[in-house]
């Protein structure tokens, strides 16, 4: 009798839990972007047949339950502190390696959905054949400095998944592997990556604008022209966030002055203005590396003019669309040199057309610039044959 009563409260104390978790999950407020994690989160999930039918309804699904999961951070931070503990070098999927680095690294694509993506960017391109387009795949520092890796430790190749997705290109399509822009300078003395956070430095950013560059026949602005400015020395970004390993090196953040060109800049998302590419404000908050164009937005616009009236320096583009993710936040600022009017679209919040947009304003130059981990699994890609 008494084992049969135990098992009845197990069972109750589990519905009720299970019950609790649910009451949870419905009220509680639903939350876009996560600081902890520095990235997006599912906050919706659209049903439609096709998505039925691709499984990408189920996906979405999912992810949307585990980025919606009540008190998702401190749960992190339980299971960070309880790792630690153990003496473990890895916790939340980041690495603590040499050197000071964290690191996370990439699983093997799903390469059906990659040449789906690479697909769609091919129709878009079919789509605008008078417009040149160039396609920036960046690496992550996991591939770039794998001598700081633990010797058990594994990272599926950046350098084989940019040479898949550059066979599945259009030969119409300018390609440029960041790998090989940014191998000959690992071993400078200006880091090409945070430490502790998932992008590239301002100097990593450089050397990869530097080949899109040279890849259009236009010559590339000099470090030395640009006066690298450090404005920041206690950077602790996403990586430090979510592995939670303690003693941390902080990083530097470095801006670099443009010799020839002011800017005005225009947020479409509100409406605001500014005539500086970097926001002050946020050296004083956790996301420091919002200081580039002042974070994520859905559409933004860049508008150049020379700084000296009577300078012979004169943009090499009229118009340039940059499509993204946040890789390309500190190297837009050196692309405005270079083109009279930029405009920068994040599809992952672009609820417009991006091929109507392209018909309305008449670009000469498509950047799509993208990190190699983040491009294998961006759906939104998706969004560029509409």
């Amino acid at each position: 009798m008494t084992n049969k009563w135990n098992a009845k409260l197990y069972i109750i104390g589990f519905m009720v839990m299970l019950g609790g978790l649910l009451l949870l999950f419905i009220v509680s407020p639903k939350g876009t972007f996560s600081q902890f994690e520095n990235r997006t989160l599912q906050s919706k999930v659209e049903f439609s047949w096709e998505a039925l039918v691709d499984k990408s309804f189920a996906e979405d699904t999912e992810t949307y339950l585990s980025d919606q999961f009540p008190f998702r951070q401190q749960w992190f931070m339980v299971k960070s502190i309880a790792e630690q503990a153990r003496l473990m070098t890895v916790n939340n999927g980041i690495i603590h390696g040499d050197n000071g680095y964290l690191f996370e690294p990439m699983e093997e694509p799903i390469w059906g959905d990659v040449e789906k993506y690479v697909d769609s960017i091919n129709k878009f391109q079919g789509a605008f054949t008078n417009t040149h387009m160039s396609l920036l795949l960046a690496p992550t520092s996991v591939e770039m400095y794998p001598q700081y890796l633990p010797k058990w430790s594994s990272s599926f190749s950046q350098k084989l998944t940019n040479e898949t997705i550059k066979s599945y290109l259009s030969t119409d399509i300018n390609f440029i592997d960041g790998i090989d822009a940014l191998q000959p300078h690992t071993t400078d003395d200006n880091n090409l990556y945070f430490r502790n956070d998932h992008h590239w430095t301002s100097y990593g950013a450089y050397y990869a604008y530097t080949e899109y560059m040279k890849s259009l026949g236009i010559e590339p602005i000099t470090l030395e022209e640009l006066q690298p400015t450090t404005v920041s020395t206690n950077f602790l970004g996403s990586y430090d966030t979510k592995g939670q390993f303690w003693g941390a090196q902080p990083d530097e953040i470095v801006a670099f002055t443009n010799p020839w060109f002011s800017s005005q800049l225009f947020i479409v998302d509100d409406g605001s203005t500014s005539d500086s590419l970097y926001y002050d404000k946020f050296l004083e908050v956790k996301d420091q590396y919002s200081y580039y164009l002042g974070g994520v937005h859905a559409l933004m616009t860049i508008t150049n003019a020379p700084i000296n009236e009577q300078t012979e320096k004169q943009p090499e583009i009229d118009k340039l669309l940059v499509i993204k993710d946040s890789y390309s936040h500190n190297l837009i600022p050196l692309l405005v040199n270079h083109a009279r009017e930029i405009h920068v679209v994040d599809p992952r919040y672009y609820n417009g057309s991006i091929k109507a947009y392209m018909e309305q304003e008449q670009f000469d130059e498509v950047l799509l610039l993208y990190n190699t981990p983040t491009f294998i699994t961006e759906r939104s890609l998706l969004n560029l044959k509409r």
